[in-house]
Parts: C-alpha cells; structure tokens; sequence
C-alpha cells in the first residue's frame, strides 16, 4: 500500500490529490531527452537539502495548466496510461476536492406556432366523410334489400285439392246467402277457394247441386272454366241460373285429368238444405181488429177512441208484417205459427185522419199486396156530444158582477238588465279595457328597462 508522501512513480500530481508529500520535481533540472529523471526505471534521485518546496497555490497552478505527462518505460516501447485531469484541488491536503461546476443548460426551442387548416383541406375532409357515410349507407341498404329478396321461385305444377270455403250469394245484388235462407233470385253464384302454393298448371272445378231430399250421385251438374295457377289461393265461382223454387244443397271438387279431389259439401251436412228459392208473394195481411173495436170493412174510415191504437191481423206463418202510418211512426210484427200478429204505436198520436198501409213479406222478402184503409183518431171527449137545449122559465134580473179591484203594478226588482242598461254596461266595459289596454302599451317600455 502506498504510504503518504511517498510517490514510487515521483509524480507530483499524484502527491497533491493524495494529500501528502511534498513536490520538488520543479527544482530538478529535465534531461536532454524529454523525460525527467524521476521517470526512469532508475531510483528516484534524492533531493538536496537547500531545496525549498514551491507554495501550494504555484502548485495548483501548474497542475491546472499543464496535463499530466504520459511516458513510457526505460526502452520506450511500453506506454503509461494518462491519470484523469484535476479539475480544482483544495489548498489543504485534508480538505476534499471542490465540485465541477454545472454545465448551462440549453435554451428551449422557440414556442412552434401551428399554421392555420386551409380551407381546401377542410372541404376535403368533408368529401371523404361524405363518401364514407355514403358508401355505408349503400351497405346497409344493399344488405337489407337482399335480405328481402324473396326466395327464387320453383316450379310447381298444381295438384287437385280439397276447395275450401263455400259461399252462395245472388248474382245481382251480391247479397249472402246464409246457410238455410230464402232467396227470390232464381241466378245465384256458388263460390269457394282452392288452397294452393302451386304456379304452373291449371285444375277444372266442379259442381253437384241437388233439390233437398234428393241424395249426391257423385256426378257434377255444372263443370266450371279451368284455373290456372298464379302460385297463391284460387277463387273460383260457378254461376248457376233458372232455379225453380224449392230447397237446395250443392257440393264441389277440383280435377286435373284423372286426379280429382274430394267432395265437399256446402255446410258439412249433405242432407240439409244450403238455400231456398221462392217467388211466391204470400197473403195480404188482414186487420181484425184497431184500438179495441172489430174491424171488418176497411174500405170507410176506420175510427179509433185512443191516441195508442192496438193493430191486430192475420198473415201467412212467419212473415213479417209493416204497418205504415203516414205522417206518423211505421210499426212492426211477426206473424206468428198460426199467422196471428200485433203492433201498437209507443207515442201518442194526434187527433186527425192518418192513411194507413199494411205489407206482409215473406223469408225471400217477396212482398204482398198491401192493404190501405183510412183511420180517424178522435177521443171520447171530442165525441162526446152537447147537451140538446130545453125551454126554461126567465130567470130573475142577475145582479151586475162586481168588478175586482185592478191589482197594482209591482216594481221589478229583479237583476235582470233591460236592453238600454246591457249597451250602458257594454259601452263601459269597453271603456274600461281599452283604457287598460293602452296603460299597459305605455308602460311596457319601462317595464322592459327594469
């Protein structure tokens, strides 16, 4: 270990920053070569005793100013590493080296001021957007459209089915028929609908109709015009014509060469009765009996006591009876299983002469002829008559009826305003609002500055 002021290598350097040792390399003379003679391989020469060491600042001046040398060995060919320079060294050999000082920091760049979008670019960026919200929106509808594509269409050739759906109605007034009802159409139309998905081929409907009480042969009556088929249901109507009156039911199938459907029947049931033909007007009602009294001639004036006069006939079972009363209601009945019917007024009728019209109508409403009388209201105190007048004896003088006293006239006080004080009122409400109206345009100005 190196002891304190003793430098094998006689550096002064090396003497200062260990603290310790004196430097007298400044007394001894440099060889001619360039290199001390301290820093030869030989012994390090002894100083002499006069000589005197240099101040500890000439040193630091020295060593500040001058690097350390670097030499090589006694044959030169060996190279020494430089010592690390000496920045600052204390005058006390006790006292630690003093610090470097800091380098200056660098100023900051300048502040980069950003340069304003140009427009052109803006109006860029806004195509770009637009392109892209539209091509999306090209996507969206693309996907959905093709999502709503319907399936491709596969050809179907159409196979006889079960029809479905029966219906009878008039041909010329469209009207249904129900199952069971009268009709004074001798033309119907007989509907019904061929449930199918098929789109290629055509089918042939065909039709039964029977008399009630007459059983199915299997064997159609009317053959319909070929369908052709369209990929959805078929409605196909079969006309018939010149029914004769009577009760009828009716059944249908559809065939396509020798394939052919089911029979189906109109109402499931093929022994009832699907519809009823019938011209046949029925009977006049007739009038037995009106307000009470037996009425058996109506061709003079029917007179009644009451103002609710109680109508009583006859007319075929189960048709229906209208009782037409001019300038007064219309009433209504039924006729019952053995053609009894009556009807009476809810309101009163006024006293005078009224022309009344009595129809019956059967199920197929064929009408009758009407019958047309003329009835008179007039109730018992107008029919009473007047006393016939007598002879009587003079009466005595009858003294003069005393006139009452007038009664005085009384003042209204009611509230109730006459016309001269309602336009007083009104010319002064109207006074009233239009002085408000202009106080308030005057003063809104002001209220607005608050």
């Amino acid at each position: 270990m190196d002891q304190p002021g003793v430098n094998p290598t006689n550096n002064p350097k090396m003497d200062l920053l260990r603290g310790g040792g004196t430097n007298i390399q400044s007394n001894i003379p440099e060889p001619a070569g360039g290199v001390p003679a301290s820093f030869t391989s030989g012994a390090a020469p002894i100083p002499s005793a006069n000589a005197k060491p240099l101040p500890a600042a000439s040193y630091l001046e020295q060593a500040k100013a001058q690097p350390a040398p670097v030499f090589g060995s006694a044959g030169g060919s060996t190279p020494i590493p430089a010592a690390a320079p000496v920045t600052a060294m204390s005058a006390q050999p006790d006292q630690a080296p003093a610090q470097a000082q800091p380098e200056p920091k660098p100023a900051p760049p300048p502040p980069v001021t950003p340069k304003p979008a140009s427009p052109r670019r803006g109006r860029i960026l806004v195509l770009l957007a637009a392109i892209i919200l539209a091509a999306i929106g090209a996507g969206v509808w693309y996907y959905l459209n093709l999502q709503n594509q319907p399936a491709p269409v596969v050809p179907t050739e159409i196979q006889p089915v079960d029809p479905t759906g029966l219906k009878q109605s008039e041909a010329d007034t469209s009207r249904a028929i129900e199952a069971g009802a009268a009709t004074k159409q001798k033309k119907l139309t007989l509907s019904f609908t061929i449930p199918t998905t098929a789109n290629m081929g055509t089918l042939t409907p065909q039709l039964e109709l029977r008399k009630s009480g007459t059983d199915f042969t299997g064997e159609p009556t009317t053959v319909g015009e070929e369908v052709q088929a369209t990929g959805s249901d078929i409605t196909v109507n079969i006309p018939v014509e010149n029914l004769e009156d009577g009760f009828y039911h009716w059944q249908v199938r559809t065939v396509k060469g020798e394939q052919v459907s089911q029979w189906v029947v109109f109402g499931n049931d093929p022994k009832a009765v699907a519809f009823m033909v019938d011209t046949v007007a029925p009977a006049a009602a007739s009038l037995q009996s009106l307000g009470g009294s037996s009425v058996s001639d109506t061709s003079n004036t029917v007179t009644v006591a009451t103002r609710k006069p109680t109508f009583v006939g006859k007319a075929d079972p189960s048709s229906r009876v209208k009782v037409s009363i001019q300038n007064g209601p219309e009433l209504s009945a039924v006729a019952d299983s053995s053609g009894n019917w009556s009807t009476t007024p809810t309101s009163d009728l006024a006293e005078g002469q009224y022309k009344v019209s009595i129809v019956a109508s059967d199920a197929a409403d064929n009408a009758s002829a009407p019958l047309a009388f003329t009835m008179e209201v007039k109730t018992a105190a107008a029919t009473t008559p007047a006393p016939a007048a007598t002879d009587t004896p003079a009466a005595a003088e009858t003294p003069a009826a005393t006139t009452p006293a007038a009664t005085p006239a009384t003042t209204d006080t009611s509230l109730a305003a006459t016309g001269d004080e309602t336009t007083l009122i009104s010319a002064f409400s109207l006074t009233v609002f239009a002085i408000s109206l202009a106080v308030l345009i005057r003063r809104k100005p002001h209220y607005g500055s608050r």
